[in-house]
This record gives structure tokens, C-alpha cells and sequence, in this order.
């Protein structure tokens, strides 16, 4: 029984880390990143957002998101083709300098469109829903760049 133990006990551990270090299925198939809709839905409850101003925020994701997409996945083509060069080839310089500058044009695209976006989506708010957005982005703020909004 003794002997039993052990390896029992070491089972029961491995098996609970592995259901904690699941995929975390409650967040789907992207998680609940980069769904628009799911955002103007949660914009809606904590703005009270019209039936007009929904569908304003639908036409901006649809004039703004195709090119989003279009940026980053040229950004994610031009980092895999850094990652590929060859650091004793002759124009390795050259060719490191064309895609980081590459990366740079893209980022500032990436930046400009979001600054572009976020001034429409305000236009389309109240004065009072503006302050609100402000509060919880500035709540948010607190852990922008942190994964710990995932733990429970």
C-alpha cells in the first residue's frame, strides 16, 4: 500500500497541472482578442450605445480592420524573412536594413490607422460615453502589456 502512494500521489499532481495548463477554452478559437464585434457588444453594455452608433462602429471596423490585417500579416512575412537570412551572406547588411525599414513603414501605418480609428470611434461617442471610454482604458492601462488579466 505504501509503495502505492507515491506514484499515485505524483499521478494526481501531473494530471491537475496538465487540466490548469489546458488551452483555456473559455477564450474560443482567438480568445477574446480581435473580435470586433464582441468589442462593440461590450462597448454597447458599458456605454449604452445606440442602435446608430453600433452600426457607425461596424463601418469603421469594416474600412479599417482589412488593411490591419493586411499590415500585419506583411509585418509577420517580413520578420520570417529575417529570421531566415543568412548572417554570413554578402549582402546580409543591405538586405537586414530593407526589411527593418520595411518593418518600421509598417508599424508607422499600423500606428497612423489606429490613431485615425480611435478619432472616428470618439466622434462617434457622447461626451459622457468618451469620458467613460477613457476610465476604462485608463483601468485597463494598469495592465496593458501584462498577461495577468488571464489568471483567475
Amino acid at each position: 500500500m505504501k509503495r502505492l502512494i507515491v506514484p499515485v500521489l505524483s499521478l494526481m499532481m501531473l494530471t491537475s497541472t496538465a487540466a490548469f495548463a489546458g488551452d483555456h477554452g473559455h477564450h474560443g478559437d482567438k480568445g477574446h482578442h480581435g473580435k470586433f464585434e464582441n468589442k462593440v457588444e461590450f462597448l454597447t453594455q458599458k456605454l449604452d450605445l445606440t442602435e446608430e452608433q453600433q452600426t457607425q462602429l461596424k463601418s469603421l471596423q469594416e474600412e479599417y480592420m482589412p488593411e490591419k490585417g493586411d499590415i500585419r500579416a506583411k509585418m509577420k512575412a517580413v520578420r520570417e524573412e529575417m529570421e531566415a537570412l543568412d548572417v554570413n551572406a554578402k549582402d546580409y547588411d543591405k538586405r537586414l536594413n530593407e526589411l527593418a525599414d520595411a518593418v518600421a513603414a509598417d508599424a508607422g501605418k499600423q500606428a497612423k490607422n489606429r490613431i485615425l480609428f480611435s478619432g472616428k470611434m470618439k466622434a462617434v461617442l457622447t461626451q459622457e460615453q468618451r469620458d467613460e471610454l477613457a476610465k476604462m482604458m485608463e483601468k485597463r492601462g494598469d495592465r496593458k502589456g501584462s498577461k495577468d488579466h488571464h489568471k483567475k
